[in-house]
């Protein structure tokens, strides 16, 4: 999320405040083309950060988990007991796993409703994210996000004595032992975590996580990226950032939507078992990035910000493009 709205700051103007300003500016630092939509027909010599086309002011979606039929209590509320297999179906079929539940309302930082949760983190509406559409290659036009390929599992905010990484190989996580309880049921959860560490002598790192209870289809994008190589990694993993609520200098500064692709502007590390894949990724790898970090980071805190992640559809038969999770991050939690 910083090196969104740090890039963004730096085009308007503002990096003048920053000891780095006069430096010359990175390759992946461009702005977006005037006309909508990238390329692919070039990948290595396409914008490598850019903004996206301005999108309309952000409406809030309406809640869109609706109460349970079953039982009449909204899915997303965390709960404390255990609660019957029949209580726990949702209205699309599907079982609510209390494990997950329990994750999620297992960390420091609350899980809220994504209208309202200061202090918290939440899950926003997918469709509040633009992605490549069908046609994408031919007409440049972007869809609504829709539903994710993964459930929301858990976010940490983290402080450690030197940089936070491999976090999922710590037998002692919660995470890691929700994940080894599943297994020893004989269920079989994926879970993906993305770290972005971030650049501060606290060494802070903030944590999302995700988790898929069904195989990964063979052949999939999903599939490609677990199996593929680094250089195929980097060039896919994207983050979209849409900012929710913020001071108006930022809102100016970065727009609606802001898209990075991670590996290409920073330094990201894969780790891989056979139940679990960690990005974490290096904020303060580029220079100028952590040098504009602390510029921003005086706004960060009133912020309300939509975190997407996904794979980037390059080829025809790989879209339309589909959002692994999201998280929403409000003020009181910084990020």
């Amino acid at each position: 999320m910083i090196i969104l709205i740090a890039n963004s700051l730096a085009l308007r103007g503002l990096a003048c405040l920053c000891p780095y300003a006069r430096a010359e500016r990175p390759a992946f630092f461009t702005r977006r083309a005037s006309k909508a939509g990238d390329t692919n027909k070039h990948p290595s010599t396409a914008p490598r950060f850019h903004l996206s086309e301005r999108s309309p002011p952000f409406q809030p979606h309406p809640h869109p988990y609706p109460p349970c039929p079953t039982c009449a209590r909204p899915q997303r509320r965390r709960s404390s007991r255990v609660l019957p297999t029949a209580q726990m179906a949702c209205s699309n079929g599907e079982l609510e796993h209390q494990w997950i539940e329990d994750v999620k309302s297992g960390g420091a930082v609350p899980f809220l409703e994504p209208e309202s949760c200061p202090g918290g983190w939440a899950t926003p509406h997918g469709d509040t994210f633009m992605v490549r559409g069908p046609e994408y290659l031919t007409t440049k036009v972007k869809i609504p996000g829709g539903e994710y390929l993964l459930k929301p599992l858990g976010f940490d905010w983290i402080k450690g004595p030197a940089k936070i990484c491999e976090v999922l190989k710590n037998k002692n996580h919660r995470v890691w032992k929700a994940i080894d309880d599943e297994v020893s049921r004989g269920n079989q959860p994926f879970v993906w975590a993305f770290n972005l560490q971030l650049p501060s002598k606290d060494n802070y790192s903030a944590v999302f996580y995700f988790v898929s209870l069904e195989p990964v289809p063979e052949g999939s994008l999903v599939d490609q990226f677990l199996k593929g190589d680094e250089t195929f990694r980097k060039s896919r993993l994207k983050m979209i950032a849409n900012i929710v609520r913020g001071p108006w200098i930022v809102r100016t500064a970065v727009g609606e939507q802001a898209i990075c692709i991670l590996g290409r502007a920073l330094t990201c590390k894969y780790i891989q078992g056979s139940n679990f894949i960690e990005i974490d990724v290096d904020i303060g790898s580029s220079i100028v990035a952590n040098a504009i970090f602390h510029l921003a980071f005086g706004y960060v805190t009133t912020l309300a910000v939509d975190l997407a992640f996904l794979i980037e559809s390059q080829t025809e038969s790989e879209l339309p493009e589909r959002l692994l999770g999201a998280v929403r991050k409000f003020q009181g939690v910084i990020l």
